[in-house]
């Protein structure tokens, strides 16, 4: 038997996306084509980037959201804080 001592493990873990909290996330949807119906799932692991150069639709978002960055919290463990680090 294995035992798990950690709270929370698993592929999305620590992640961070933009200076947003990153992760795995699914979605699916169904589509009609001619008279088949399909489902197109698709899976997505964000654990990228840093906040000053997320574009959305080719427009320099992130470099308009600067009042939403995140604290980093000194008192937290340095394998609680993501796996992307960067100096901002």
């Amino acid at each position: 038997m294995i035992t798990n001592t950690h709270e929370s493990v698993g592929g999305g873990t620590g992640t961070i996306c933009h200076d947003f909290k990153g992760g795995t996330g699914t979605s699916s949807r169904r589509v009609t084509v001619g008279s088949k119906v399909y489902t197109l799932g698709v899976l997505v692991q964000a654990n990228y980037g840093i906040r000053r150069t997320m574009t959305v639709a080719g427009v320099p978002v992130g470099k308009e959201i600067t009042d939403l960055m995140p604290e980093i919290d000194p008192l937290k463990k340095e394998e609680d804080r993501g796996s992307i680090h960067h100096d901002h």
